[in-house]
């Protein structure tokens, strides 16, 4: 078996994403360090809720906080820049403090994207890979070998080849092996149907009981073999300059759609309140 991510030269660690990581971290883990130093005994620890869903997509709260900080970033890049021009003999150190205050700002930036709250209405995380699936069509009395795009506790997503085009919601069998190699058929309901050419591309529903529930947490969670494959290949290094790109890349998207958020915010802020205004007004002169 190969070594774990990180064990004996393997896997090294992802380039600037621990940064943007941290950043994140260190601004409210900091309240809590001076409660823990002011009372060790006072802090508790609290369980956040599991499986939450999300209707509409939205700006966290939390998001102020670095909001200020792109400000801060910003005002300085502007201040150095006149300072710059004000004391040539001091450009040596603005430009060091110039590079760094830049690298905070798309650390901010990079931190701010990760505060958008993306909808989300799926109770159970999905998996991408790709394995052999056997399905079986009652309606048809057919049964057919295709592959997984997906797999979790609610269902799994597959292509094949099929001799008819599946109805909405048609019942099907899906056979899979579980955590210890052994194979399994979950009753299952097709929840989504799209031609792919000559194949389709489906998403079956598990049906569980008392008795599957427990085969269905085996097949997603008990192949060690798949989950140290998906830990390697997200674990391996593109390269820093690859990573230095998408690092920006992800700084400039932050920033845009936390832009883009804000200005819906304010200007839906002020037509509630030309709304109430006009309304006042109206009342006024009524």
């Amino acid at each position: 078996m190969p070594p774990f991510p990180g064990s004996s030269g393997h896997a090294p660690r992802q380039p600037f994403f621990s940064e943007i990581y941290e950043s994140v971290q260190a601004i409210f883990l900091l309240p809590a360090v001076v409660a823990v130093f002011l009372n060790p005994s006072r802090p508790s620890f609290r369980v956040t809720q599991k499986g939450q869903t999300q209707a509409d997509e939205s700006l966290n709260s939390r998001a102020g906080i670095f909001l200020g900080i792109i400000i801060i970033c910003v005002l300085s890049l502007v201040a150095a820049g006149v300072r710059w021009v004000d004391l040539p003999t001091q450009r040596d150190t603005i430009l060091v403090t110039g590079v760094w205050c830049l690298y905070n700002l798309f650390l901010a930036c990079a931190s701010l994207g990760a505060f958008w709250e993306r909808r989300q209405i799926r109770q159970h995380y999905r998996i991408n890979v790709q394995e052999p699936v056997s399905l079986f069509f009652p309606r048809l009395n057919a049964r057919v070998e295709g592959i997984t795009t997906d797999i979790s506790l609610a269902g799994v997503g597959f292509v094949a080849q099929l001799p008819h085009r599946p109805l909405p919601r048609e019942r099907v069998q899906v056979t899979v092996p579980l955590g210890d190699g052994v194979p399994f058929t979950f009753d299952g309901q097709l929840q989504r149907i799209a031609a792919a050419g000559d194949r389709y591309s489906c998403g079956a529903q598990f049906l569980l009981d008392e008795e599957s529930y427990p085969m269905a947490v085996s097949f997603v969670y008990g192949n060690s073999s798949r989950w140290l494959k998906i830990w390697m290949q997200k674990a391996s290094n593109p390269g820093t300059f690859r990573m230095l790109r998408k690092f920006v890349a992800l700084g400039l998207k932050g920033a845009l759609t936390s832009l883009i958020l804000i200005s819906r915010h304010l200007i839906a802020g002020m037509r509630n309140v030309l709304s109430a205004a006009g309304g006042l007004t109206g009342r006024i002169f009524a």
